[in-house]
């Protein structure tokens, strides 16, 4: 592809971002609040460690903004649709990185266990529904994760078994922004040899339709030369015929014949 249609690609394909980026935040804003606003009531009714679930509604207060959000502002505004759901999934992991910070400061029993638990889970969750950010992941999930850790170490002094415990989710992270990187470039990739099939498709229905086009003309040009041809023809068939029944000529009476 020349240069003007590369820049027209990609144009389009941070269109089809845009609009994914705008699905699946919507979609992450409901499913979060739902679970969100359970582990809220579960943690402060349940679990019955108070201010701690304060923390969740880092995430659930954003969710309902976003959710207010997509129903007239985003829609008109999708420039705003990527930045919006990047920061709704940067929160999201904010929120459980505070409450596993907190979770872990308590020293409840199965404390390390929750704390790296909450993060991994986190973790997964935005890869699900990261879909259309996939290149920022690396922002999105590993910039919260580690100021979570440092937090840890600084407040909480892990043992060693504690820490290679919350390794665990830090690890998964790093395998999640590599593979939503691949997945980024190969979405491009995909999307790209997409549109250069459609183009040498609606290229071959062109000259499909120009080939058969000069086809009819072909068509109309031979029968117009028969016409014209036919009465010439007949002329010099009466000619022939009136002559000594062509033996001057050697020629037989009726061998030419028109039909």
């Amino acid at each position: 592809m020349s240069d003007i249609n590369e820049k027209a690609l990609q144009e389009e394909y941070g269109e089809e971002i845009r609009t994914t980026a705008f699905r699946h935040g919507r979609l992450l804003a409901g499913v979060g609040l739902l679970v969100l606003s359970y582990m809220f009531m579960h943690d402060f009714f349940v679990m019955n460690v108070g201010l701690l679930a304060a923390a969740r509604l880092i995430g659930i207060i954003p969710a309902v903004v976003y959710l207010v959000l997509s129903f007239s502002f985003l829609p008109r505004r999708r420039h705003l649709a990527v930045p919006a759901h990047i920061t709704l999934l940067s929160l999201i992991m904010i929120s459980s990185g505070v409450f596993s910070w907190g979770l872990f400061r308590s020293h409840l029993e199965g404390a390390a266990y929750g704390a790296a638990g909450t993060m991994q889970a986190s973790v997964l969750a935005v890869f699900v529904f990261g879909n259309g950010v996939r290149r920022h992941l690396w922002a999105i999930v590993i910039v919260p994760l580690a100021l979570t850790l440092m937090a840890i170490l600084i407040c909480c002094a892990p043992s060693r078994v504690e820490l290679t415990l919350f390794m665990t989710p830090f690890i998964t992270a790093i395998c999640v922004v590599a593979a939503g990187i691949s997945q980024d470039r190969m979405g491009y990739e995909r999307f790209r040899m997409g549109k250069q099939v459609q183009q040498h498709k609606d290229e071959l229905e062109d000259k499909a339709e120009a080939l058969q086009l000069a086809n009819n003309e072909l068509q109309q040009f031979a029968s117009v030369v028969a016409h014209d041809l036919k009465v010439p023809l007949h002329s010099i068939q009466k000619a022939l015929e009136k002559m000594d029944g062509g033996g001057a000529l050697g020629v037989t009476p009726g061998a030419f014949h028109l039909r």
